[in-house]
């Protein structure tokens, strides 16, 4: 409901308009959620809609749901707790601007869900608790700029879940303790470079994990008691070059990946790589002369390589 004590200096013709829009967004909302029972359901497409101030939280969106090129502003835009059931739910290149973004606990189990090329800013964006099932789930090149972007406790079922090419330049990206299954998880090529990025407690049992290509640049990425149990989880060229990166008490219960070298490169001491206690031991560790961590056993027999620029490099 917009307010209008709280718009003592906006004209009186876009007071007017805002309320209109208020209301339509509210028969709109109010129309896709009419039946829940996803075969008689609505489809809503809202291609290039200006949506002001959002509000589905709790809606049932049992048809497909379209809001490609749709822009979101205003303070709050609010999907919390929202099911999308529909064959197709897409925000492909959608507009996240609004202050607070909240898809918390929200619920899509459709063939298809996707955010392609979509972007948020503003102070907050949240998926935390959400649930994605269904096929795939696509966040490719999506670019995450909010002060703050959560997806923690987030749980990816689908057969693929996706994030190739996405930018995360937040504050902070933090998918604590998301689960990853299904049959593949790709953050190929995907950029970190947030201040701080955390995989902490993230369960990875998807058949393939992927982060290939992946850049860290935060000054922090960390991925302490990350359970990586896929038959085979790939680092292939991946890149951190923050001033800490932690994998303390990660465990790899599958094949790991470092084909062409994951490098590790600091300008601070390069015991602020830390390994912890993580599992399986490999063949080769190459690490910088002053490091006290190594890749990936606790016995820790590693080759020392005298590098330089504190350059650490890992090759299997």
């Amino acid at each position: 409901m917009f307010d209008r004590r709280a718009a003592d200096d906006v004209p009186e013709e876009l007071i007017s308009e805002l309320e209109v829009r208020h209301t339509a967004q509210r028969l709109l909302v109010g129309y896709a959620n009419g039946h829940p029972d996803g075969a008689t359901s609505p489809n809503l497409d809202l291609t290039g809609a200006h949506l002001h101030d959002f509000t589905a939280a709790e809606a049932a969106f049992g048809g497909e749901a379209t809001f490609y090129r749709a822009i979101f502003s205003g303070e709050t835009t609010s999907f919390r707790g929202a099911t999308f059931s529909g064959k197709t739910t897409s925000f492909n290149v959608a507009t996240f601007s609004g202050e607070t973004t909240s898809f918390y606990e929200a619920t899509f189990s459709g063939k298809t869900t996707s955010f392609f090329g979509a972007t948020f800013s503003g102070e907050t964006a949240s998926f935390t608790r959400a649930t994605f099932s269904g096929k795939t789930t696509s966040f490719d090149v999506a670019i995450f700029s909010s002060e703050a972007t959560m997806f923690d406790g987030a749980i990816f079922s689908s057969e693929t879940a996706s994030f190739d090419g996405a930018i995360f330049s937040s504050e902070t990206a933090s998918f604590d303790g998301a689960t990853f299954s299904g049959e593949a998880t790709a953050f190929d090529g995907a950029t970190f470079d947030s201040r701080t990025t955390f995989f902490d407690g993230a369960i990875f049992s998807s058949e393939a994990t992927f982060f290939d290509g992946a850049t860290f640049s935060s000054e922090t990425a960390s991925f302490d008691g990350a359970i990586f149990s896929s038959e085979t989880a790939s680092f292939d060229g991946a890149t951190f070059s923050g001033e800490a990166t932690a994998f303390d008490g990660a465990t790899f219960s599958g094949m790991v990946i470092w084909t062409t070298g994951a490098r590790f490169i600091s300008d601070l001491p390069a015991e602020l790589v830390r390994w912890g206690r993580v599992a399986p031991a490999v063949s080769q560790t190459t690490v910088c002369e002053t490091s006290t961590s190594c890749w990936p056993t606790t016995a820790c027999p590693c080759l020392i390589n005298r590098a330089r620029n504190q350059r650490l490099t890992i090759d299997v």
